[in-house]
């Protein structure tokens, strides 16, 4: 069974809460190309009116790793235009849209790597452009991949290095002057607590030194470099002059927040109750604005109380 929407009569959040409350699927008219999404997955739409520009709509308001298969199984893979595989792979965040096509060409592996980098493992023979898109875009949670890269170059290192910083250093074999130059530049002294960065040489110390924004106090930069010389000892007080002369100029140049209108209050009120319904309750009963707010105020407090067992409302 499903949960019909004719009409925007709550905002999509609540509609989405009030159908999963139910256990019901949603088929909300109010949401661009629902219908149409509807039709598409009931076999309901012809050959002929799976258009490129159908598609391309289609694309554009949904889950696209879904789709293709769909399109392909009315159009074929080759009946498939390549800017529609194209908005596929760029809207696909895990590399699904190659595991979908027999034969997608040079450029739609290089937009699905620029969304899934680490799906270049699975590439026979990558070409050293290839690796560099996908050290670039790797998910954070694949910093080894440089590990799996054969023979990876010093451009290659520093793609992954502004990727994904001192925690990738660690995954280089042997990592030269220059990698590590690229470390300290991008993470400033933190990059010190690599493991492959033992020893690092008076340059690589500096570079480290002028990267770092925010720190003022001394014993920061200590902590990573415990035994500085007077060259470093001099570059590290200049860097803390310099924070805290931009520290100081960002506060004057700070205005203070707007407070919140009472709609803006009134709205966050009602979200953060999470029942619709109830919310809508006290609103029609409501005399005021500031009524309605403290009345939502206990409602919320009365649900946390709910949940902990225990009673905060008063």
């Amino acid at each position: 069974m499903e949960l019909v929407v004719h009409k925007n009569t709550l905002d999509k959040h609540n509609i989405k809460y009030l159908a999963a409350c139910r256990k019901q699927k949603l088929l909300d008219l109010t949401e661009p190309a629902h219908f149409d999404l509807y039709r598409l997955h009931h076999g309901l739409v012809s050959k002929e009116e799976c258009t490129p520009k159908f598609m391309l709509w289609l694309i554009k308001h949904s889950n696209s790793v879904d789709l293709l298969p769909l399109f392909i199984a009315l159009r074929g893979e080759d009946g498939v235009p390549e800017e529609v595989k194209m908005d596929a792979a760029r809207k696909s965040q895990w590399g699904e849209v190659l595991d979908i096509l027999h034969n997608p060409s040079k450029e739609i592996i290089s937009a699905q790597l620029e969304t899934a980098g680490e799906y270049i493992v699975r590439l026979k023979n990558p070409t050293q452009d290839q690796w560099c898109v996908a050290l670039a875009h790797a998910h954070l949670e694949y910093p080894n991949l440089i590990a799996k890269c054969p023979n990876p170059t010093i451009k290659m290192q520093k793609i992954h290095i502004r990727n994904h910083g001192w925690y990738g250093l660690n995954y280089i074999d042997k990592p030269s002057e220059a990698v590590k130059l690229e470390t300290a530049k991008h993470d400033g002294i933190h990059a010190l607590v690599s493991p492959k960065m033992q020893n690092p040489s008076e340059q690589v110390l500096l570079t480290a030194i002028s990267a770092t924004y925010g720190i003022t106090e001394l014993k920061c930069f200590l902590h990573y470099i415990p035994h500085p010389n007077h060259k470093i000892m001099c570059a590290i007080r200049h860097q803390i002059s310099m924070n805290k002369k931009i520290r100081a100029k960002w506060a004057a140049e700070t205005k203070p927040a707007r407070p919140l209108t009472q709609e803006k209050q009134l709205e966050l009120a009602r979200q953060a109750v999470f029942d619709p319904m109830a919310a809508a309750e006290i609103g029609k009963n409501a005399k005021s604005t500031q009524e309605q707010l403290e009345q939502l105020e206990a409602l919320r407090l009365q649900m946390v109380a709910n949940m902990l067992g225990t009673d905060l409302a008063h």
